[in-house]
């Protein structure tokens, strides 16, 4: 299938997904699927699947609470320690796990202690910390604004969250633990918002005893596919469309809509192709690394939601190649910042030290973006290619020897430091 309507049919499939999540399409449709919908819905809004997945493969889990500044309650699920140790030995590093856009700590952990990162290094003695982010499926609450009823809610960008959130999550782990700094892992938007927060809160970098980049997004100096070109030439049109239907929230974790896409791309689909060529379209090519048969386990937790103007700003940075803060158009910019244009994110103030892995087969976050990074950042150790040549953008997360190929040298190089 030709790749323009490879992308327009995901396109179409994404909007249809947002548009499940607006009350005011569900209305048309009559009472039996309205209530068809709030029963589906109940299923995913009460499910804590991380405490089923912990309680599976025997490992300790502590959810944890925390008020931002600006009101929103953000989730912490922590694994204090691993299978083969306990509470009573010595006070462990922390280590913080900041997800990518549309990310929920299930997909770090699905898969078992053999294959995901959080199981792996609770084994290996640290003190395992997954945030949610603002937005998603645990981290979905306020306590002023219902985010089903108050547009307010989704107000917000990654921005936000890396001058706000993130920091408040860092002194509560770091009060609780007691410990003067942690290590900090960021995939893709996660590691987007790690920057923001050091370019901006400077004082943070002390915190941080090592910034392990997976993935980074932030200046984008590598020329897109046409794939890209494609998203970011209808994505206006996109926005304006959920925005005349007052749709602000983005992919949120829906059963109905994973329902869907877990019998469209399920095996012995005729749809099943097409799934995984519509995705790597997004991430880059690698049928070697990825096993199709973890679609079901995939859309049952991703997309996990974020707000409209997340992914816009998220858009931004990749279409113009400048990480800079969200972008109102020149006569609001002009009202917020002062200027025609927002302002860039100065990278000269992320002082921390930091590491930086890549794929060669990412077309998101490429080898020229992350060389381009590290020249940028004053204390950048490392700058890291995975050793497989077609390893993207999902492989962070999904490729069936990532194990081998990131997260046992990972380990090795956060004991350095330890």
């Amino acid at each position: 299938m030709h790749t323009v309507v490879r992308m327009k049919l995901l396109l179409v499939l994404l909007m249809l997904d947002c548009m499940c999540a607006s009350a005011d399409v569900w209305e048309f449709f009559g009472p039996k699927l309205r209530s068809r919908r709030r029963s589906l819905e109940n299923e995913n809004a009460v499910h804590d699947y991380v405490k089923d997945l912990t309680k599976k493969y025997d490992y300790p889990l502590e959810v944890h609470k925390v008020i931002s500044r600006q009101g929103y309650i953000l989730t912490l699920h922590r694994l204090p320690f691993g299978r083969k140790s306990n509470a009573t030995k010595r006070a462990r590093p922390s280590v913080l796990l900041h997800l990518g856009m549309f990310g929920s700590p299930e997909c770090f952990l699905f898969r078992g202690p053999q294959h995901d990162l959080p199981y792996i290094l609770a084994d290996a003695g640290y003190d395992m910390w997954i945030l949610n982010n603002r937005g998603s499926t645990y981290s979905k609450a306020h306590v002023n604004l219902n985010p089903e009823r108050d547009k307010t809610f989704w107000d917000f960008s990654f921005h936000e969250q890396g001058v706000y959130d993130l920091p408040q999550i860092i002194d509560y782990v770091l009060n609780l633990t007691r410990q003067k700094d942690l290590f900090f892992i960021g995939y893709s938007m996660g590691a987007t918002i790690g920057h923001v927060m050091c370019s901006t809160r400077p004082e943070y970098n002390a915190k941080i005893r090592h910034f392990v980049n997976f993935a980074p997004v932030t200046d984008t100096v590598h020329i897109l596919p046409p794939s890209y070109n494609i998203v970011f030439s209808v994505f206006p049109e996109f926005v304006k469309s959920l925005r005349a239907q007052n749709i602000t929230e983005l992919f949120p974790r829906r059963a109905l809509a994973g329902n869907i896409l877990r019998s469209l791309c399920q095996n012995g689909s005729s749809m099943q192709s097409i799934c995984v060529a519509s995705i790597f379209l997004i991430v880059g090519v690698d049928y070697k690394q990825f096993n199709p048969e973890l679609f079901p386990h995939i859309f049952r937790y991703f997309p996990d939601g974020s707000s409209l103007k997340t992914a816009e700003h998220f858009i931004q940075i990749m279409s113009t190649g400048i990480f800079r803060e969200y972008d109102y158009g020149t006569t609001g910019n002009r009202i917020m910042y002062g200027s025609d244009a927002p302002p860039k994110y100065n990278l000269s103030q992320v002082t921390a030290a930091t590491s930086i892995y890549y794929g060669a087969g990412d077309i998101i976050s490429t080898k020229a973006d992350c060389e381009y990074l590290a020249k940028k950042l004053p204390n950048a150790m490392g700058l890291f290619k995975i050793p497989y040549h077609h390893f993207n953008h999902m492989d962070f997360m999904w490729a069936t020897n990532v194990r081998q190929l990131l997260y046992d040298p990972l380990v090795n190089l956060l004991n350095k430091y330890k």
